[in-house]
Protein backbone atom coordinates (compact mmCIF):
# COMPACT_ATOMS: atom_id res chain seq x y z
CA UNK A 1 0.00 0.00 0.00
CA UNK A 2 1.56 3.44 -0.79
CA UNK A 3 1.69 6.62 1.53
CA UNK A 4 -1.37 9.43 1.42
CA UNK A 5 0.06 12.94 0.41
CA UNK A 6 -0.64 15.61 2.98
CA UNK A 7 -3.74 16.57 0.30
CA UNK A 8 -5.23 13.44 0.18
CA UNK A 9 -4.92 12.73 4.46
CA UNK A 10 -7.05 16.32 4.63
CA UNK A 11 -9.39 15.00 2.25
CA UNK A 12 -9.83 11.45 3.83
CA UNK A 13 -10.18 13.57 7.35
CA UNK A 14 -12.19 16.66 6.32
CA UNK A 15 -15.52 15.27 6.99
CA UNK A 16 -14.80 14.28 10.50
CA UNK A 17 -13.28 16.79 11.27
CA UNK A 18 -16.47 19.30 10.53
CA UNK A 19 -18.69 16.73 11.56
CA UNK A 20 -16.70 17.23 15.16
CA UNK A 21 -16.82 20.80 14.86
CA UNK A 22 -20.36 20.98 14.52
CA UNK A 23 -20.93 18.80 17.73
CA UNK A 24 -18.88 21.14 19.45
CA UNK A 25 -20.73 23.70 18.25
CA UNK A 26 -24.53 22.43 19.12
CA UNK A 27 -22.36 21.33 22.68
CA UNK A 28 -21.24 24.84 23.63
CA UNK A 29 -23.51 27.44 21.86
CA UNK A 30 -27.06 25.59 21.40
CA UNK A 31 -28.71 28.89 21.28
CA UNK A 32 -26.57 30.15 18.56
CA UNK A 33 -27.15 26.97 16.43
CA UNK A 34 -30.92 27.09 17.18
CA UNK A 35 -30.57 30.95 16.02
CA UNK A 36 -28.80 30.18 12.56
CA UNK A 37 -31.01 27.21 11.99
CA UNK A 38 -34.19 29.10 12.26
CA UNK A 39 -32.65 32.06 10.03
CA UNK A 40 -31.58 29.69 7.49
CA UNK A 41 -35.21 28.20 6.85
CA UNK A 42 -36.22 31.70 7.29
CA UNK A 43 -34.52 32.79 4.33
CA UNK A 44 -35.33 29.38 2.78
CA UNK A 45 -39.47 30.13 3.31
CA UNK A 46 -38.76 33.49 2.14
CA UNK A 47 -37.26 31.73 -1.24
CA UNK A 48 -40.24 30.09 -1.28
CA UNK A 49 -42.73 32.98 -1.21
CA UNK A 50 -40.43 34.63 -3.83
CA UNK A 51 -41.08 31.59 -5.82
CA UNK A 52 -44.72 31.62 -4.98
CA UNK A 53 -44.95 35.30 -5.72
CA UNK A 54 -43.70 34.52 -9.56
CA UNK A 55 -46.39 32.13 -10.24
CA UNK A 56 -48.85 34.31 -8.86
CA UNK A 57 -47.97 36.68 -11.59
CA UNK A 58 -50.11 34.20 -14.12
CA UNK A 59 -52.81 35.06 -12.18
CA UNK A 60 -53.19 32.24 -9.42
CA UNK A 61 -54.82 33.79 -6.39
CA UNK A 62 -53.95 30.89 -4.72
CA UNK A 63 -50.61 31.16 -5.06
CA UNK A 64 -50.95 34.95 -4.37
CA UNK A 65 -52.19 34.19 -0.80
CA UNK A 66 -49.39 31.40 -0.65
CA UNK A 67 -46.63 33.97 -1.21
CA UNK A 68 -48.33 36.33 1.51
CA UNK A 69 -48.48 33.43 4.40
CA UNK A 70 -44.98 32.66 3.51
CA UNK A 71 -43.43 36.30 3.58
CA UNK A 72 -44.75 36.48 7.20
CA UNK A 73 -43.74 33.38 8.14
CA UNK A 74 -40.59 33.99 6.93
CA UNK A 75 -40.23 37.39 8.53
CA UNK A 76 -41.37 36.08 11.64
CA UNK A 77 -38.06 33.70 11.38
CA UNK A 78 -36.21 36.15 10.51
CA UNK A 79 -36.87 38.63 13.85
CA UNK A 80 -37.36 36.37 16.29
CA UNK A 81 -35.44 33.24 15.58
CA UNK A 82 -35.73 31.78 19.31
CA UNK A 83 -39.51 31.69 18.89
CA UNK A 84 -39.34 28.57 16.79
CA UNK A 85 -37.16 27.03 19.08
CA UNK A 86 -39.60 27.30 22.31
CA UNK A 87 -42.73 26.74 19.89
CA UNK A 88 -41.20 23.20 18.74
CA UNK A 89 -40.01 22.52 21.93
CA UNK A 90 -43.71 22.88 23.44
CA UNK A 91 -45.03 21.07 20.92
CA UNK A 92 -42.45 17.99 21.42
CA UNK A 93 -43.33 18.51 25.05
CA UNK A 94 -47.09 18.15 24.74
CA UNK A 95 -46.23 15.26 22.16
CA UNK A 96 -44.34 13.26 24.81
CA UNK A 97 -47.10 14.04 27.53
CA UNK A 98 -49.52 13.00 25.49
CA UNK A 99 -47.76 9.54 24.31
CA UNK A 100 -46.93 9.37 28.15
CA UNK A 101 -50.11 9.42 29.63
CA UNK A 102 -51.94 7.65 27.20
CA UNK A 103 -49.69 4.88 27.38
CA UNK A 104 -49.97 4.47 31.02
CA UNK A 105 -53.83 4.67 30.68
CA UNK A 106 -53.95 2.06 28.44
CA UNK A 107 -51.39 -0.21 30.48
CA UNK A 108 -52.07 -0.19 34.07
CA UNK A 109 -54.04 -2.92 35.33
CA UNK A 110 -53.31 -2.33 38.74
CA UNK A 111 -49.35 -3.17 39.03
CA UNK A 112 -46.42 -1.33 38.58
CA UNK A 113 -44.67 -2.47 35.52
CA UNK A 114 -40.86 -0.94 33.94
CA UNK A 115 -43.18 -0.15 30.77
CA UNK A 116 -45.37 1.84 33.06
CA UNK A 117 -42.22 3.78 34.67
CA UNK A 118 -40.71 4.59 31.24
CA UNK A 119 -44.11 5.43 30.37
CA UNK A 120 -44.45 7.83 33.36
CA UNK A 121 -40.67 9.38 32.81
CA UNK A 122 -41.31 10.00 29.08
CA UNK A 123 -44.94 12.28 30.92
CA UNK A 124 -42.69 13.73 33.17
CA UNK A 125 -40.07 14.92 30.52
CA UNK A 126 -43.10 16.10 28.52
CA UNK A 127 -44.17 18.42 30.82
CA UNK A 128 -40.31 19.76 31.46
CA UNK A 129 -40.43 20.43 27.78
CA UNK A 130 -43.72 22.26 27.45
CA UNK A 131 -43.33 24.13 31.15
CA UNK A 132 -39.30 25.00 30.22
CA UNK A 133 -39.02 24.45 26.28
CA UNK A 134 -35.74 26.88 25.80
CA UNK A 135 -33.57 25.12 28.85
CA UNK A 136 -35.03 21.40 27.28
CA UNK A 137 -34.31 22.36 23.95
CA UNK A 138 -30.88 23.36 24.81
CA UNK A 139 -30.44 20.04 26.55
CA UNK A 140 -31.26 18.44 23.43
CA UNK A 141 -29.35 20.55 21.21
CA UNK A 142 -25.90 19.36 24.01
CA UNK A 143 -26.79 15.58 23.59
CA UNK A 144 -27.01 15.61 20.05
CA UNK A 145 -23.67 17.76 20.10
CA UNK A 146 -22.13 14.58 22.08
CA UNK A 147 -23.76 12.68 19.61
CA UNK A 148 -22.57 14.01 16.67
CA UNK A 149 -19.00 14.83 17.70
CA UNK A 150 -18.93 10.35 18.55
CA UNK A 151 -20.02 10.14 15.08
CA UNK A 152 -17.28 12.50 13.46
CA UNK A 153 -14.66 10.59 15.92
CA UNK A 154 -16.12 7.26 14.94
CA UNK A 155 -15.96 8.57 11.12
CA UNK A 156 -12.04 9.51 11.60
CA UNK A 157 -11.17 6.16 13.22
CA UNK A 158 -12.64 3.87 10.60
CA UNK A 159 -11.14 6.24 7.77
CA UNK A 160 -7.41 6.08 9.12
CA UNK A 161 -7.63 2.23 10.07
CA UNK A 162 -10.34 1.32 7.10
CA UNK A 163 -7.57 2.82 4.90
CA UNK A 164 -4.59 2.70 6.78
CA UNK A 165 -3.38 5.70 5.95
CA UNK A 166 -0.02 5.98 6.58
CA UNK A 167 0.63 2.04 6.73
CA UNK A 168 3.29 0.45 4.29
CA UNK A 169 1.46 -2.24 4.18
CA UNK A 170 3.13 -5.76 5.18
CA UNK A 171 0.02 -7.87 5.31
CA UNK A 172 1.21 -11.02 2.84
CA UNK A 173 -2.65 -11.75 1.74
CA UNK A 174 -2.92 -8.49 0.01
CA UNK A 175 -1.70 -8.24 -3.73
CA UNK A 176 -0.39 -5.45 -4.61
CA UNK A 177 -0.65 -4.56 -8.10
CA UNK A 178 1.85 -1.88 -9.00
CA UNK A 179 4.54 -5.04 -7.75
CA UNK A 180 3.23 -7.62 -10.47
Amino acid sequence: MKKYTPAQLIHLLLSPILTVLMGLVLLFSPDTAAAFMSKLLGWLVLLGALTQGLSARSGSKKSASWAAILTIIGLWLLVRPLSLTKILGRLLGLAFFAWGVGTVRRNFRGKLTPGLVAAGAVAILGTVLFLVPMSATRLVLNIAGIVIIGIGVADGFDRIQGRKLLAEGSDPNIIDVEKL
